[in-house]
């Protein structure tokens, strides 16, 4: 069965990624992209100044163009707006929305979106938490594992949505296959590489979509913009360099049985 979907996304390539991934599948129809216009980081100005923040973002910008751009169509096969931040919780854009009937609305790398769309559309909107919930929420949730040497939460949660952070039911997580030669930036690849792949599987299911509980004992971290800082870039970095993936792959299976995840699908 055909299923027509909105997709409400950022405006990086990781992002562009999806909706150009999935108007390629069968039975798939992107009947609009919505990529909020990129947005540079307000809240860290100073660390433009640092060579290591000058890397760490050229060298994600540039791998990601390499590993994605591949994938994204130079002829777009459907409707592309791109909008302020803002725009998503409008009354105009809800009522475009109501017209266009989505089956389901897939939301990734997007602002916080508002009570008044999500009550307008809650069964309908999917999103894609890149981030292993409940265990990190918020931002940067794939980069701080390196930062506190806690690998076994990378990953992604594909979730409903509700008002909070990161706190919709989980539908169902991914763990990335890391090996010895990895770094932030290839793990976070294959990290949305799986998970739009996963995407897939979910939107193109005969199954009703459910959602599954997942209890934790686990100190969850709520990170925010703020929370990425000249100190914690240096910390990633060194922690890699210290062998932090290697050691963490001596106990990999151990540390994934403890810290379990919702696998369905």
């Amino acid at each position: 069965m055909r299923k027509n979907l909105v997709t409400i996304t950022g405006g990086e390539t990781r992002h562009k990624f999806l909706s150009s991934y999935l108007s390629r599948q069968e039975n798939i129809n992107i009947l609009l992209s919505i990529q909020e216009k990129v947005k540079k980081l307000k809240d860290n100005k100073d660390l433009k100044k640092y060579s290591v923040f000058k890397c760490h973002i050229r060298n994600r910008k540039k791998t990601e163009e390499k590993y994605f751009r591949k994938f994204i169509n130079k002829k777009r096969l459907y409707k592309t707006i791109k909008v302020e931040k803002g725009y998503l919780n409008k009354a105009s854009t809800i009522n475009l929305f109501k017209k266009l009937d989505p089956d389901l609305i897939i939301t990734f790398g997007c602002s916080i979106i508002q009570e008044d769309f999500i009550n307008a559309f809650k069964s309908k909107i999917i999103n894609i938490h890149l981030g292993l919930s409940p265990y990190y929420r918020g931002s940067g949730t794939n980069f701080f594992p390196f930062v506190y040497k806690e690998l076994q939460f990378l990953g992604s949660t594909i979730m409903k949505i509700d008002k909070g952070i990161d706190t919709g039911k989980i539908i169902t997580q991914i763990r990335p296959k890391i090996k010895a030669n990895d770094n932030i930036h290839t793990i976070g690849n294959k990290i949305i590489f799986d998970t739009v792949e996963k995407i897939k599987e979910v939107v193109l299911s005969s199954k009703k979509i459910k959602t599954k509980p997942l209890k934790t004992k686990y100190k969850i971290r709520v990170l925010k913009n703020k929370d990425f800082t000249i100190d914690t870039l240096k910390k990633a970095y060194f922690n890699l360099k210290d062998g932090m993936i290697r050691k963490y792959l001596k106990n990999q299976k151990k540390l994934e049985r403890k810290y379990k995840i919702v696998t369905q699908f």
